[in-house]
C-alpha cells in the first residue's frame, strides 16, 4: 500500500494545521501571561505610589518623632544632675523645643494618617511625658532653690562661726575644739551640693 502523493500532502496539512493550532495557543498563553504581569505591574506601580505618597511621610514623622521623644527623655537625666538655674534654664529651653517640634509632628500625622487613633495614642503618649517632665522640672526647681537656701544658711552660719571664735578667746579650749569640729560637720553638711 502507497500512500498517494495526494493523501501525503493531506497529511502533511494537517500535520501543519496542528503544529500552527499548537504555537497559536502557546502564543496566547504568552500573551495572556504578558498581559497578566502588565495589570499587576500596574498594581505594584499603584501600591509604591500609595506607598510614597502616604505611608512613607508617615514613617518619616514617626521617625522624627521617636527621635525628638528619645532626645527629650534623655535631657532628664542632665536636667537632675543641674547645679545652677543658668544650666537649668537652658535644659528647659530645650526641653520645650522638643515639646513643640513633638506637637507639630503630631500634628502633621493627623492630617497625613489615616488612622485617628493612633494618632491620638501618640498624642496622649507625648502629654504624659510631657506631664512627667513638668513633675521633674518642678522638683528640680525646687532642689535648685533649696540648695541656694542652704547655700546662703551655710555662707551666714560660716560668718556666725568665725565671730564666735574671734569672741570665745576666753572659753576653754577643750571645749573650743569640740564646738568647733561640731559646727564644721553642721557647716560641712549645709554647704556640701551633692548631700
Amino acid at each position: 500500500m502507497k500512500d498517494s502523493p495526494a493523501t501525503r500532502i493531506n497529511v502533511w496539512q494537517r500535520i501543519s494545521t496542528l503544529l500552527f493550532l499548537v504555537l497559536t495557543i502557546i502564543a496566547a498563553f504568552f500573551g495572556a501571561g504578558l498581559l497578566l504581569l502588565m495589570f499587576r505591574l500596574l498594581d505594584i506601580r499603584g501600591e509604591l505610589d500609595l506607598l510614597r505618597a502616604r505611608s512613607l511621610p508617615n514613617l518619616i514623622r514617626l521617625s522624627q518623632l521617636s527621635q525628638d521623644a528619645s532626645a527629650t527623655s534623655s535631657i532628664a537625666p542632665a536636667l537632675s544632675q543641674a547645679a545652677t538655674r543658668s544650666e537649668f534654664d537652658t535644659l528647659v529651653a530645650r526641653i520645650h523645643d522638643k515639646q513643640g517640634s513633638q506637637s507639630a509632628l503630631i500634628d502633621e500625622l493627623q492630617t497625613l494618617s489615616g488612622d485617628p487613633e493612633r494618632v491620638a495614642t501618640l498624642g496622649s503618649n507625648a502629654a504624659m511625658l510631657s506631664a512627667n517632665l513638668d513633675r521633674l522640672m518642678g522638683a528640680v526647681e525646687n532642689q535648685i532653690d533649696l540648695r541656694r537656701q542652704f547655700e546662703r544658711h551655710g555662707e551666714r552660719f560660716s560668718r556666725h562661726l568665725t565671730a564666735l571664735r574671734a569672741s570665745d578667746r576666753n572659753a576653754d579650749p577643750k571645749t573650743i575644739e569640740l564646738a568647733s569640729r561640731a559646727v564644721s560637720q553642721v557647716d560641712r553638711f549645709l554647704t556640701d551640693i551633692n548631700r
